[in-house]
């Protein structure tokens, strides 16, 4: 059986465009060879060494000039605090395979799936001990930051590359060409891509690559919401898979149960119920309308889907309700029609914030002349009919209108008398 330095050695010779390793044990000339002989390649390497290695390569003379060879040549050398207990290597090989070697097993385990949450967590740890390590320099050397402005985009979408390099006369970047030292470029990409940046001056090269994700479609937020009868006791499901607008109705006193599936996500906030599975369904009754909002953690990026519940009827409180008068219409240089029939294409469009503001004023003044229930034909019946249409887009909108309608169609005898709504 190999040993655990051969077995490393087999296995990043695999890589194409990028590695990253960390060994957690002592350097030895075999592996350096190894990670020189890719560079020539022209991959970017990041070899990270626990600090113990600083004190081993200053009293090996042969080792520390393979280190040196490997840095002028392109490669990445860091010292980092390991308080792992265990010895052992771990490498990234072009952002799609992670391997790591198994103390126990006495052999390497590979994790192929990037949406896993080893790979994930993989990657996470690896940016860290970045930032955290010291780099290993030999003199001037060249410095290379290079990051990009989302590891994860959307097919079509565009990507803002930048760098900053010093100590070097030129500059390539892959897929640019050369550069200026200092820069920044908007790039679309239609498929992961590794991107490359290289820098030379007369005594070295150097190498750095990072990864772009590029989803399909956006990462779906999968989830489920619907009431339960109260007279038959099943699942009824409100989302239209056709049209999911992402807003529900439910009338007031229903049991809603809200399931979602998010298997991608390392985290999950479902807010305001504070839940955090990846996987779960929970049960409420709503008292008022609310929003509900899913936050998931994909591919270290946030993402979030808000859905607006409104609880049907929606109350209107007494003191708010007024009679339209005709100077308020005049103001927005319109005459509300008086019959349902009537055309109102022909009118200006309300703009939502203009409708608030005038149905306000509409509220403000009215139960201090009557406690007589105000009627559709006090408010105007053209006024819904005129909303419903400019609003048919938006559906959630539209059954909200229609809940106020329908308050003025129904005689007050047939509502329930309540202290804090007609």
């Amino acid at each position: 059986m190999k040993d655990k330095n051969q077995t490393l050695i087999a296995e990043i010779k695999k890589a194409e465009h990028a590695l990253m390793i960390h060994l957690g044990n002592l350097v030895t000339s075999d592996i350096l060879m190894s990670c020189i002989n890719l560079v020539e390649k022209r991959i970017a390497l990041e070899l990270f060494l626990d600090m113990e290695n600083k004190i081993f390569l200053k009293e090996n003379p042969f080792i520390f000039n393979k280190c040196c060879e490997l840095i002028n040549k392109g490669g990445s050398v860091f010292l980092i605090n390991n308080n792992a207990t265990t010895k052992n290597w771990k490498c990234l090989i072009d952002f799609r395979e992670f391997i790591y070697y198994a103390t126990e097993e006495g052999e390497a385990i590979q994790e192929t799936d990037q949406d896993s949450l080893v790979f994930q967590n993989a990657l996470i740890e690896f940016q860290r001990i970045r930032q955290e390590g010291k780099p290993y320099l030999i003199g001037k050397d060249i410095s290379i930051r290079f990051n990009v402005s989302e590891p994860l985009i959307l097919k079509g979408d565009t990507v803002e590359v930048n760098w900053e390099v010093d100590g070097a006369f030129k500059v390539i970047v892959q897929g640019l060409g050369e550069v200026e030292a200092y820069g920044r470029k908007k790039i679309k990409l239609e498929q992961d891509t590794i991107i490359k940046i290289g820098a030379s001056n007369k005594h070295q090269f150097k190498f750095k690559a990072i990864q772009v994700r590029v989803s399909e479609t956006d990462p779906e937020i999968t989830y489920d919401i619907g009431y339960i009868s109260e007279g038959t006791k099943q699942y009824n499901s409100l989302v239209n898979s056709d049209l999911h607008p992402h807003v529900y109705g439910v009338s007031k006193g229903n049991q809603v149960k809200l399931t979602w599936n998010l298997p991608k996500a390392t985290e999950v906030k479902i807010l305001p119920f504070d839940k955090s599975e990846t996987v779960g369904e929970f049960t409420f009754i709503p008292s008022s309308s609310l929003q509900i909002e899913i936050k998931a953690l994909i591919f270290n990026k946030t993402f979030s889907r808000k859905i607006q519940l409104l609880v049907f009827p929606i109350p209107l409180h007494k003191e708010n309700l007024i009679s339209v008068i005709p100077i308020e219409t005049n103001r927005y240089s319109i005459s509300i029609p008086l019959l349902l029939n009537e055309k109102t294409e022909n009118f200006p469009a309300f703009k939502k914030q203009e409708y608030l503001k005038l149905r306000k004023k509409i509220f403000q003044e009215r139960s201090s002349f009557s406690e007589e229930k105000i009627t559709l034909n006090t408010l105007k019946e053209g006024l819904f009919n005129f909303l419903k249409e400019t609003y048919s887009h938006r559906k959630g909108i539209i059954k909200a209108i229609q809940s106020i309608q329908s308050y003025y169609e129904h005689p007050r005898s047939n509502r329930r008398n309540t202290n804090d709504s007609l």
